[in-house]
């Protein structure tokens, strides 16, 4: 699998930026990925140090792509086990887009810890001319995609994911055996 904890800045505000699971950075020409895995658009209105708004779209490049929320159940019957998810990703059941907005005014805000423990991502989807998937690669997102920064001229995402590029719905992960290589330390992933 490929694992890696990211908190990168967004190379460029109001267009849609393709990401490389399998790369772990950017696509070309802000990065050295080629694959479209997800595609992130964030827009920004920003007044002041205490009144921003910042809104975040990530889309897919295949129809069948998508991600999902992890149930809040798969995560408590693991029976003490070190691991959040289920051994396995659902089939069926993904989105093809998500959006989150981070805002703060001088009197309020929606800033704060997210419900979210974490989705199924599915990727590089291909189907048959019955609409039926005939090939997917499966992931999943150890949390939320959080929004860096957001009062910043530069605000950017952070996640941390892990990618299964085998097409199948396999989700373990062995930590010693990552596929991305040469990570520096905060961005190596240290749980299963």
């Amino acid at each position: 699998m490929y694992a890696k904890n990211v908190d990168i800045k967004m190379p460029a505000m109001n267009q849609p930026i393709g990401f490389d699971l399998t790369a772990g950075d950017w696509v070309q020409p802000f990065g050295k990925g080629t694959t479209s895995d997800f595609i992130f658009t964030m827009s920004q209105t920003l007044n002041g140090p205490r009144d921003f708004n910042v809104k975040l779209l990530l889309a897919f490049t295949n129809e069948g792509d998508g991600l999902q929320v992890a149930p809040q159940s798969s995560w408590q019957t693991q029976g003490g086990s070190r691991l959040k998810f289920p051994h396995n990703a659902p089939q069926v059941g993904y989105k093809g887009n998500w959006t989150t907005t981070l805002w703060h005014t001088l009197t309020s805000s929606n800033e704060g810890a997210s419900n979210v423990m974490g989705y199924f991502i599915r990727v590089r989807t291909s189907k048959n001319a019955l609409g039926e998937v005939q090939s997917a690669d499966y992931g999943k997102i150890n949390g939320d995609f959080c929004i860096m920064g957001a009062a910043t001229l530069h605000p950017g995402i952070s996640f941390t994911y892990y990618f299964n590029p085998t097409g199948t719905t396999n989700l373990e992960f062995d930590t010693t055996k990552n596929l991305l290589k040469n990570l520096q330390f905060l961005e190596q992933v240290q749980y299963p």
